[in-house]
């Protein structure tokens, strides 16, 4: 009887462990494709699949530097419009829940704004806090435009 639990007892472990190795195997699979030329073209064209978001003359990686020479997110009648956007950022730092973007650079940016106008006044936000910490080191935006019915 003793014999016949330990034999369960050993299966079990060494099941656990190769489900263990199958998960980093996966991770590190994940990792590498991440890291890899075209990865981050992929996940925005997922993104935009019945989506409100497009994006044009993307390079880089997930995990890397990234260039979009063009990115456009539209939901109804709002707009938003960037063209040559640079990103460098940290992704290791999201282990610590932080959001670490070492550079973001837009050339121009535009807003488009087609909404029915409110009769109700804006308000701002209550409380504009995260549930990550998010730093960034350089933010440039090279021509930022406006067009709606809201004075800004």
């Amino acid at each position: 009887m003793k014999a016949r639990a330990f034999h369960y007892a050993r299966w079990t472990v060494r099941i656990l462990v190769g489900l263990a190795l199958l998960l980093a195997l996966a991770a590190a699979g994940l990792w590498w494709w991440a890291g890899r030329e075209g990865s981050l073209d992929w996940l925005l064209r997922q993104l935009a699949t019945g989506g409100p978001l497009s994006s044009e003359g993307v390079q880089g990686s997930i995990r890397g530097a990234w260039h979009i020479q063009r990115i456009v997110w539209e939901r109804d009648g709002f707009r938003l419009e960037a063209e040559d956007i640079r990103l460098e950022w940290q992704p290791v730092a999201l282990l610590g829940r932080t959001l670490l973007l070492d550079q973001v650079r837009v050339a121009r940016a535009r807003v488009i704004d087609q909404r029915p106008r409110s009769q109700q006044p804006l308000v701002p936000p209550q409380d504009l806090s995260l549930p990550w910490r998010v730093r960034v080191d350089e933010l440039r935006v090279g021509s930022f435009a406006y067009q709606g019915s809201m004075q800004l």
